[in-house]
């Protein structure tokens, strides 16, 4: 293994720029205006309220000085993890404390074990065997070692979305194939927070020391500082250490930032993209080649889904600085899995999804194509359905002829 101690001078440059930063910060917290915490509160509850998968959940909210606890029961782990995810959007919202418990069903941990699998093998998300799980009371425990921080989330993800699953805990080690020094690394992310619209670069800082990343400085909301921290999960890195990077309410008015044209050389978009694609879990099992020229991009090679393409193709689409996107992509033949295994799989994992209880959605696959054919409550169902049948190994198209029940109790229907 690469020795990164020889690095730890490439991220101490970026030091004083750190602290500058931070006395930056300091003055711009001294002008920007507290939000009152019962305007949070209702911003909350109406947030909730208004998204179909958490409308019909009632926590328990408290918010103290900007920090929001969540409290109370809810249905599965995902409607837990969304309400958080939502409430992160509110403005104000500088921290959020989740103590929400999933509410225990009827689903012994061998059956569990069984929808576990299906999930995993459906999406050939552990064909390398790479990803031990174990389940004791409906929690689930990742072991074993992956390559990418997205590869980390995306298991949790999976486990999560079974329902019966209570809590995950992700014990899974991040081990890069190949260890980038810490200059490349810097460099990497600052094209990343340089591009990002939402990020100012003189109000956020960064050092990168022995594989590690720390953020400094100052962000507007919650859910900024969850996607800046994103952001930084660059391949190679070991960890993000993101204590430093405070949320200040108010601060977006305050920077009157300028907009400044982009322009990236084609290498720059080149590396970029490459490093989108390492850490997108969806294109993990996909032979695809960049070409750059004059900002335009055409991309060739194969992928295992549908959604693996579409994820390449936005990948490329949102990519700033690109120009035009030249797709030639097609979906690799599955060797030695059939319609009947394909399907037979999708529609245990459809009827096993937390996020699709009191629904009737059945698939049928003929020759590598999916139709879905039912009833959901929301449309929100609907396309999370079909996201869950183009996602699946193998797949070359989805048929949706899913329909929404406007008269069912699950309000609003988007």
């Amino acid at each position: 293994m690469m020795n990164r101690k020889m690095y730890i001078k490439n991220g101490t440059r970026f030091l004083i720029a750190a602290i500058t930063c931070a006395l930056a910060v300091s003055a711009i917290h001294a002008e920007t205006e507290p939000i009152d915490d019962s305007k949070i509160l209702e911003s909350v509850k109406t947030a909730l309220k208004d998204f179909p998968p958490t409308s019909d959940t009632e926590p328990e909210l408290d918010v103290e000085d900007g920090v929001l606890k969540l409290s109370g029961e809810v249905d599965s782990l995902p409607v837990k993890n969304l309400a958080a995810e939502t409430a992160a959007t509110i403005r104000g919202v500088r921290a959020i404390v989740n103590e929400m418990t999933v509410r225990e069903v009827e689903k012994d941990d061998d059956t569990i074990q069984k929808q576990l699998d299906d999930v995993f093998t459906l999406h050939k998300a552990n064909e390398d065997k790479a990803i031990e799980y174990r389940i004791n009371d409906g929690v689930v425990t990742l072991n074993g070692s992956i390559s990418t921080y997205t590869m980390k989330r995306q298991a949790e993800k999976m486990a999560s979305s079974v329902a019966g699953v209570r809590s995950v805990v992700n014990l899974l080690r991040v081990m890069p194939l190949t260890l980038p020094d810490d200059k490349e690394i810097t460099q990497n992310i600052a094209l990343r927070l340089g591009s990002n619209p939402w990020i100012d670069s003189e109000l956020v800082k960064m050092t990168v020391e022995d594989g590690v990343v720390s953020l400094y400085g100052a962000v507007d909301s919650y859910a900024e500082r969850s996607q800046l921290i994103e952001l930084a999960r660059a391949y190679g890195i070991m960890e993000v250490n993101a204590e430093k990077l405070t949320v200040s309410p108010g601060l977006r008015p305050k920077m009157h930032r300028p907009h400044k044209p982009l322009f990236r050389t084609d290498e720059e978009l080149k590396t970029s993209l490459t490093d989108a694609f390492h850490q997108d879990n969806r294109l993990h099992k996909s032979d695809i080649e960049i070409k750059v020229l004059d900002s335009d991009i055409t991309l060739v090679g194969s992928v295992d889904n549908i959604g693996a393409k579409a994820a390449a193709e936005s990948n490329a689409g949102n990519l700033p600085g690109a120009g035009q996107v030249y797709s030639f992509l097609t979906i690799a033949n599955q060797e030695g899995r059939s319609d009947a295994d394909i399907e037979n799989r999708l529609n245990r994992t459809l009827q096993a999804n937390a996020l699709l209880g009191g629904t009737d959605v059945s698939a049928k696959v003929e020759n590598n194509v999916v139709t879905l054919e039912g009833m959901v409550n929301s449309t929100y169902q609907r396309r999370h359905a079909v996201n869950l049948a183009s996602n699946a190994s193998g797949i070359r198209e989805v048929k949706s002829k899913l329909r929404v029940d406007w008269d069912s109790d699950t309000t609003p229907k988007n």
